[in-house]
């Protein structure tokens, strides 16, 4: 059985400054304690099944939809959407005003319309689904960031899934569930980026975005809700770098991320890949930027990628059978404008390599359109991601076939940051 990793193995460091004072904490969990009104509750339903009613307020919805809906919930999209705040500036950062939705993925292979989780003036971005069907969520929020500082500044909170009791954890963001145990015991981990010493801010305005001073973090929830635990720092002893989009492999031994050194200008061009022990032992090792061969995935006409004397990454996602890793990848070139540098020469694209250090890279797009947070479904079938310039979610298969738009969450806002495909169990049975 492989259950969460023992973060507090002697290659663990405590972080610096993210303890929150006893008398502090109580306000802030009393504070944080705010009913969240979901806008749309869906509640699918396969036939001859007794319905799972999540509260009375809920009876109305659940029976209409039992009656008419023949399919039954298979797994759960999570993302930001700004379709019901029209009036924010997402069109340009800093991005506000972003909450939390579902889709749900049908038997039948259709997608449901999506339904509100939160709803509020903050800005709740990069929901986690806990990978144990319990239905916790943790998320970014700026709910409790001082007004001197960045509109996204974020820390982390977790959740019900139907957007109940949201308590607040820790400074921090772009957070990623450990696996439950596979005798059925609940994921309690999570890794998450954060300042080393608890005071630097974002690095620039984009939203979850690091800061010059961000290491991979872990720590188990259920300890920092009930005893105040403060985060272990796992990649303290590196050099002065950036380290950031942690992803918990799904055998709980091991955490993908990435890492560059941070330049006057915050270049972020020179991102590779790292893994490393899930308790902080050993040394991280480096999977790109090794000379890594690129070739061309079936989406490539030509292989735009051939060429590339050096590839940024972004938010490494792992395959759920462990074997390959998903990421958001661009050509760079070296110019000087105006001092010698890295420079992107077309956006983003999705890529996938195997789990291995100098695995080739495998171009799954090519569209000339950013594509960002690919995520894998469930079944490691299908993958979802958002593309510019509208930010609206697409899904294709693993291979980069049947590329198509998710036309069940298109909208005139924003719908980005993909970050969770997982399932939700009500009463032991997905919904």
């Amino acid at each position: 059985m492989v259950g969460a990793p023992n973060v507090m193995a002697s290659g663990a460091h405590p972080i610096a400054s993210l303890t929150v004072p006893s008398a502090q904490r109580k306000e802030l969990m009393k504070n944080a304690r705010l009913l969240v009104f979901v806008a749309l509750p869906l509640l699918f339903i396969a036939p001859g099944l007794p319905g799972s009613r999540l509260s009375a307020d809920y009876d109305q919805t659940t029976e209409a939809i039992a009656g008419e809906q023949s399919a039954a919930v298979v797994s759960t999209i999570a993302f930001t959407s700004t379709r019901d705040n029209h009036g924010q500036p997402w069109a340009v950062p800093p991005i506000v005003g972003g909450e939390i939705y579902f889709i749900d993925y049908m038997t039948d292979g259709s997608f449901s319309v999506p339904r509100r989780v939160t709803s509020n003036t903050y800005t709740d971005i990069f929901p986690a689904l806990s990978p144990d069907g319990r239905g916790k969520i943790v998320f970014d929020s700026n709910r409790f960031s001082a007004p001197s500082e960045p509109v996204n500044t974020s820390d982390l909170f977790v959740m019900n899934h139907d957007g109940t009791e949201p308590l607040f954890l820790t400074r921090g963001g772009s957070p990623t569930w450990s696996p439950g145990g596979a005798d059925g015991q609940p994921a309690r981990m999570i890794a998450f980026h954060a300042s080393a010493p608890g005071v630097g801010l974002p690095i620039n305005r984009f939203p979850g975005s690091a800061t010059v001073d961000s290491d991979i973090f872990v720590v188990n929830v259920d300890d920092v809700l009930e005893h105040g635990a403060v985060p272990q720092n796992l990649t303290i002893d590196r050099a002065a770098t950036v380290d950031d989009d942690p992803n918990w492999s799904p055998d709980g031994r091991r955490i993908i991320f990435t890492s560059y050194v941070p330049d006057p200008s915050t270049n972020v061009t020179s991102a590779e890949i790292y893994i490393m022990n899930a308790d902080g032992t050993g040394e991280p090792q480096q999977l790109t930027g090794l000379g890594n061969p690129i070739v061309g995935g079936v989406a490539i006409m030509g292989g735009e990628f051939g060429d590339a004397e050096k590839i940024e990454k972004r938010g490494p996602a792992w395959s759920p059978d462990g074997t390959r890793i998903l990421f958001a990848c661009r050509p760079l070139a070296l110019l000087p404008i105006p001092v010698e540098r890295w420079v992107p020469t077309t956006p983003f694209e999705i890529c996938v390599m195997d789990a291995v250090a100098n695995s080739p890279i495998t171009q799954l797009t090519l569209n000339n359109i950013d594509e960002l947070t690919p995520t894998w479904s469930p079944d490691g079938r299908q993958i979802v991601f958002h593309r510019a310039p509208s930010n609206q979610l697409w899904v294709m298969r693993a291979d980069g076939t049947n590329l198509v738009p998710l036309a069940e969450a298109a909208s005139s806002g924003f719908n980005l940051l993909a970050t969770s495909w997982g399932v939700v169990k009500v009463d032991n049975r997905a919904r």
